[in-house]
């Protein structure tokens, strides 16, 4: 069965790839020959890419459900809170390209000693080790962003995501978090949990583009996109 591919609607640099396991998603390879988390590279038409798994990206599987994050194209500045060992943060490196840069916040050391090595690579991403609830600790790094992203497993994570908006975020900017509830509670219906969190953000700064329940693929947890209106 041939490959069909073609660009996703509102977004830069990802695609819808068809084959014989249905659709997927891809992103053309910044650094060809060489994948991040052992994800599949696909070569069509000499251009290769390299396949987003939707089960390792809460970003992808908000994309399954048809959340569309327009400010990460060429070129743009992104401030990533709790990027791990850079699973999602490379994809991101892959559709801003060589002239974007992705401020890579982590805390733990492991983690981040794999993304530091990933950044030897993708020159586009900057790693940090700092803790996300103080942003003043990154504050002679970080310029204004266009995306604030953050994937931090914190009972305050909606609070630290609109401290970090008020030092960085431009106005009129997005935001994308990924609410992971029973990180907040382990009592509380995770619906309520995630109203309490939506309120947060609504009430702080943050106009709702569009929120959607990713618990298929990740356990008890909510993606959000909202515009920053501070």
């Amino acid at each position: 069965m041939a490959l069909s591919i073609k660009p996703i609607k509102m977004m830069t640099n990802v695609w819808s790839l068809k084959g014989l396991k249905g659709y997927m998603y891809v992103t053309k390879n910044l650094t060809p020959n060489y994948n991040v988390y052992g994800e599949r590279l696909i070569n069509i038409d000499n251009v290769e890419y390299r396949v987003w798994e939707h089960k390792k990206s809460k970003l992808a599987s908000a994309m399954t459900q048809h959340i569309k994050v327009p400010s990460i194209k060429e070129g743009s500045n992104i401030l990533y809170l709790g990027a791990s060992s850079g699973t999602t943060v490379s994809h991101i490196s892959d559709m801003i390209g060589p002239n974007g840069t992705i401020y890579a916040i982590e805390f733990s050391p492991r983690p981040a000693r794999d993304l530091y090595n990933l950044s030897k690579m993708r020159e586009n991403i900057i790693p940090i080790i700092a803790d996300a609830r103080k942003p003043q600790e990154y504050a002679e790094i970080v310029d204004g962003v266009d995306l604030l992203f953050s994937d931090v497993a914190q009972p305050d994570q909606s609070s630290l995501f609109i401290k970090n908006a008020e030092m960085y975020l431009k106005k009129d900017a997005q935001g994308f978090i990924a609410i992971k509830t029973r990180s907040i509670s382990q009592r509380e219906k995770i619906n309520q949990i995630f109203q309490k969190e939506l309120k947060n953000l609504e009430d702080n700064g943050f106009k709702t583009i569009k929120s959607v329940d990713i618990s298929r693929f990740h356990r008890a947890h909510y993606a959000y996109l909202g515009q920053w209106n501070k």
